[in-house]
């Protein structure tokens, strides 16, 4: 009984064997007896063993157990040499956690396993390596190194894990190589008499720390080094931490300090006289700057304005084409320009006097002065008398400041009635006023007593004349007068002309001149006194003795030429006493309007450093960010994406017609006001920006990609949206 596959089994096992045929059922007769002979027994076997247990030379798989140990010892060949579709071999342990294939494709070994793809260690375990060993591709390790490799030529070598070192290279032309595929970005390390050369299509090198709190571009664009920070783009320190200097730290451009000044640099090759230097931050002073023509000179970009410091004997010497200088207190309440048109002072302040208070050592006297051949002092107001006479106590703070035996004088007005009044004593205290008409015994009065500003007395109205004191020129104004004639009413020489016809004296008085209102006299005196004119007297700045430098005048605007549009303080009237509003920095359009509404002129100013006119999609508005259209190449569009890739700055204004379409004003860099969105987070002073999906708005970087950052705010925003100031910086 039972099933075998290979009769020389059946025979192994029984001795009386039958063949019969059955059918159904139904066993045929006759059952036919199968005999064989002795030798036949064994057919099936070799030594006793099946065949299952021996390799044969067919196409067939075969599995056999036990070990298998080929010795081709001095046979001049290989142990084993194997062929095949997917490899020359492959091997596995029983588990399947290891294999490998031998001459698999185009690859000598591919082996692969739980642990690792491969180990190799030498016969004392003095190095080992692990290779495809978890996230790591070859780890390696030895006394002496983790791995060495070298050239053929023995030109270049190659260390790994060497000593203390990481890698440590060596080579007839440099100790090491980078390159990426696109061979957009290379670096060359050990090379010459440079450690690291690098360079790229976007920078020569880019750092991070291991959080990306802070990062640097190196030779990126124009610049050397471009770097930014949560504290700071970039920290410098000598070795004893005497001097340091932190740059782009917080909303200061550099901050520097050392145990002698906070900064300092040096000319050595002067103009005229080399060893110009300046100290910041130095002792007890800001700035300290010394040089042979001066401390310090300043000057704009078009050489339309220009300031000495410490000139010679002078400590400022200033000269610009609207003004000689000009000053704004913080919230812009008190302005003034000095050397303005026709104006030496000009404000919408008083001309005034500080003096120390002669009884109260903590106070000070601040007086109003008006403007005359005398220091003058002046106190007013009104008064009764009683019984035909009135003593009044002045103001309490006059005696402080006048003088008191010399130039009272005293103005006295009745009210009401027509009054003999006098004045029967007058001291910087006290003013006595009387009148010998019995009407007039209790009259009302107004007083006004002029004095003498004390100390002033010997202040003569006449001096030496050191420098050209010319009557400034009236060009402006005349050309105001004939673009706008009905202003002439308001003029003194109108007022008195009124007054003259009045009198029925005015044919008289233009019949006696041949210069207008004022009498040939007045002309005879203004032809003597001098008006500058720059077609007879020169450039101004010679005129004054302003100039050291001769070639510097060729370089200075002719007077009298085109006025760059600038930034006006609050309220200054504009040159000729025309009203100017207030311009921000930022504005690059200056427009007037009719009084309907509409646009009369305009007239754009130079755009600031870092801005450019730029072909747009869309509808642009001040504050927006900007970033390349990639449906229009060529052409920006207010950005909309988050961290858009493709943002390039802020639009300064709105868009306008251009030559090949609308354009608007576009800035990269420096400062400008941007509109930010806080509802992705709250925006503190220090955070870097990028692109919202809220449009032309910014937000609070969720994670620095270099190419998205917009730049850094500096002012704080908790909700909503708003308007900040942002630092611009590189993309």
């Amino acid at each position: 009984p039972g099933t075998y596959t290979m009769l020389s089994s059946v025979f192994a096992d029984y001795g009386d064997v039958w063949l019969e045929i059955q059918i159904g059922s139904e066993t045929l007769s006759p059952r036919i007896p199968v005999a064989s002979a002795g030798y036949a027994l064994n057919a099936g076997h070799l030594g006793g063993r099946p065949p299952g247990d021996f390799l044969d030379t067919s196409a067939t798989s075969q599995t056999k157990s036990g070990r298998l140990v080929i010795d081709a010892t001095g046979q001049g060949t290989y142990g084993i040499e194997g062929y095949g579709d997917f490899g020359g071999g492959y091997f596995k342990d029983s588990t399947d956690s290891g294999y490998a294939y031998v001459g698999s494709g185009t690859r000598g070994v591919s082996a692969y396993g739980a642990e690792m793809g491969g180990y190799f260690e030498d016969t004392d375990g003095t190095s080992f390596a692990l290779v495809g060993y978890g996230e790591i591709g070859i780890d390696a390790r030895g006394d002496l190194m983790g791995g060495e490799f070298e050239s053929m030529l023995g030109s270049g070598l190659g260390r790994a894990g060497f000593n203390h070192r990481g890698i440590e290279g060596y080579g007839n032309e440099m100790g090491g190589y980078f390159k990426d595929r696109d061979n957009s970005g290379e670096a060359f390390v050990g090379y010459g008499d440079s450690g690291i050369e690098a360079s790229g299509t976007l920078t020569g090198g880019l750092f991070w720390d291991a959080n990306a709190s802070g990062y640097a571009y190196v030779g990126l664009g124009d610049r050397g080094v471009v770097g930014w920070g949560n504290v700071s783009g970039g920290e410098f320190s000598d070795r004893d931490d005497s001097g340091t200097a932190e740059v782009g730290y917080g909303d200061i451009g550099i901050s520097a300090k050392g145990d002698q000044a906070g900064g300092y640099f040096e000319d050595t090759l002067g103009l005229v006289n080399p060893g110009a230097y300046t100290y910041v931050a130095s002792d007890d002073y800001g700035l300290r700057a010394f040089g042979y023509s001066g401390g310090g000179y300043f000057e704009d970009l078009n050489g339309s304005g220009y300031a000495y410091v410490g000139y010679g004997d002078r400590g400022i010497r200033a000269l610009g084409d609207t003004y000689g200088g000009g000053f704004l207190d913080n919230d812009g309440s008190g302005w003034v320009r000095a050397g303005y048109d026709t104006y030496k002072v000009y404000g919408n302040g008083t001309v005034s006097f500080v003096q120390n208070h002669p009884d109260d050592a903590s106070r000070v006297v601040v007086y109003h002065a008006p403007e005359a051949s005398e220091v003058a002092v002046y106190t007013r107001g009104s008064g009764r008398l009683a019984g035909g006479r009135a003593a009044i106590a002045l103001d309490a703070t006059f005696p402080l400041v006048t003088n008191p035996d010399l130039g009272l004088t005293a103005h006295l007005t009745p009210r009401g009635q027509g009054c003999v009044l006098y004045a029967e004593s007058v001291t910087p205290s006290t003013l006595t006023v009387a009148s010998d008409d019995p009407s007039c015994a209790d009259a009302v009065f107004d007083y006004m007593v002029w004095g003498l500003r004390i100390g002033f007395e010997e202040l003569p109205p006449v001096q030496p004349k050191d420098q050209e004191a010319l009557i400034p020129s009236m060009a402006n104004h005349r050309a105001l007068l004939d673009e706008r004639p009905e202003l002439a009413a308001y003029t003194a020489a109108a007022q008195f002309r009124a007054t003259a016809e009045l009198r029925g004296e005015l044919a008289a008085l233009e019949a006696a001149t041949d210069a207008g209102p004022g009498g040939s006299a007045a002309a005879d005196l203004l032809a003597r006194i001098g008006e500058y004119d720059p077609e007879v007297h020169g450039p101004v700045a010679r005129l004054l003795g302003f100039e050291t430098d001769p070639g510097r005048l060729e370089e200075a605007p002719a007077a009298g030429g085109t006025e760059e549009a600038s930034v006006e303080e609050p309220g200054a009237p504009a040159p000729g006493g025309a009203p100017a509003g207030a311009l921000p920095a930022a504005s690059l359009v200056a427009a007037e309007t009719d009084p309907a509404g509409e646009r009369a002129a305009a007239t754009e100013e130079p755009l600031p450093a870092g801005a450019a006119m730029l072909p747009v999609s869309g509808a642009i508005a001040p504050g927006d960010v900007v970033a390349l259209d990639p449906e229009r190449p060529g052409r920006v569009r207010r950005a909309e994406t988050l961290a858009d890739p493709g943002v390039i700055g802020v639009a300064l204004g709105p868009a306008r017609p251009g030559d090949e379409g609308d354009e608007a004003p576009v800035i990269s860099f420096g400062v400008a006001t941007v509109r930010v969105d806080a509802g992705y987070g709250a925006i503190a002073p220090g955070d870097l920006l990028v692109a919202s999906p809220t449009a032309g708005h910014a937000m609070r970087a969720l994670e620095i990609v270099p190419g998205t950052l917009l730049g850094k705010a500096l002012e704080p925003v908790d909700a909503g949206t708003a308007a900040i100031r942002v630092l611009l910086t590189a993309r």
